[in-house]
């Protein structure tokens, strides 16, 4: 039995909606352990892609396929090779650490909506099996990065 690895990328993707759309008054209270809950089942999960994938074959396992622009033969699919799994686990493992250890309190809305986002990109990344999808993937990516590194990324930022 395998899951739908796109949970593995709309997941993260959804949680930073509910936080981007919190109110004002639930914000400092919420925004930490909706992300925090939100990268541990993403652990579960991967955890669960990791240990059902079947090593000793060449091709690519849970493959889910979606047309997406089908006249150009552009397409959303996802599925994992004997590196993507490994790299998809190690995003897993990361991201819970990082909001765990995280001490941002003056934006934090901002901040671990980003670092959803980034997760989410990451894994689309390391799963997507379309060219058009790993550079959309690829390219998002950088728009997080770019804001986490611009207002938290080095001493008396933010």
């Amino acid at each position: 039995m395998s899951i739908d690895l796109q949970i593995l990328v709309l997941l993260p993707l959804i949680a930073a909606f509910i936080i981007a759309v919190l109110p004002r008054g639930t914000r400092e209270k919420l925004v930490q352990p909706i992300a925090l809950v939100t990268t541990v089942v993403l652990v579960l999960l991967a955890l669960y892609v990791a240990i059902g994938f079947k090593s000793g074959t060449s091709s690519y396992q849970d493959v889910s396929s979606y047309n997406w622009i089908p006249s150009f033969g552009i397409a959303w699919k996802l599925g994992v090779d004997g590196i993507s799994v490994f790299l998809v686990l190690l995003t897993a493992l990361i991201f819970p650490i990082a909001v765990f250890g995280a001490k941002e309190k003056a934006n934090s809305q901002s901040f671990f909506g980003w670092m959803l986002l980034l997760e989410a990109a990451c894994m689309g990344s390391f799963m997507t099996l379309d060219l058009f999808g790993f550079f959309l993937s690829f390219e998002l990516t950088l728009i997080p990065t770019y804001f986490l590194i611009g207002s938290w990324g080095y001493e008396k930022r933010g």
